[in-house]
C-alpha cells in the first residue's frame, strides 16, 4: 500500500516506496523503485494483471536526477568511487560468515 511519502501514479501504480524505523537518535532508510515490471511474476504474486505505466527515463538519467537532487538538498558532492581491495576483503569475509550460518 501507498503513503504519502510513496510516488504513485494518477492510476494507483506506485513507482517509489519508502520506508524508515527510527530508535533514539539512529534513522533506518529504506527506499524502492521500481524501474521495470515482470507481468508474469506480479500475476503469479497478486493473482492480478499489472496495471501497466512506463518510465521514461533510462537507469542512468533516474541516477543522475537522484544523485543531483541529494546533492542540492544536502550541499553536498555525492562521488562515485569503486570498492577498495579492503572493502571487498570485508565483503567476502562477511559472505563466507552468513555461508556458514546458513
Amino acid at each position: 500500500t501507498a503513503t504519502a511519502a510513496d510516488l504513485v501514479t494518477p492510476d494507483g501504480v506506485k513507482l517509489i516506496g519508502s520506508a524508515q524505523l527510527r530508535r533514539s537518535n539512529v534513522i533506518l532508510q529504506h527506499g524502492s523503485i521500481r524501474l521495470a515490471l515482470d507481468p508474469k511474476l506480479f500475476e503469479q504474486v497478486f493473482g492480478a494483471k499489472p496495471v501497466s505505466y512506463s518510465i521514461p527515463q533510462t537507469e542512468s538519467q533516474i541516477i543522475q536526477a537522484l544523485t543531483e537532487a541529494a546533492e542540492s538538498c544536502f550541499g553536498i558532492e555525492i562521488r562515485s568511487e569503486p570498492l577498495k581491495s579492503t572493502e571487498w576483503e570485508a565483503i567476502s569475509t562477511l559472505q563466507a560468515q552468513l555461508n556458514r550460518n546458513l
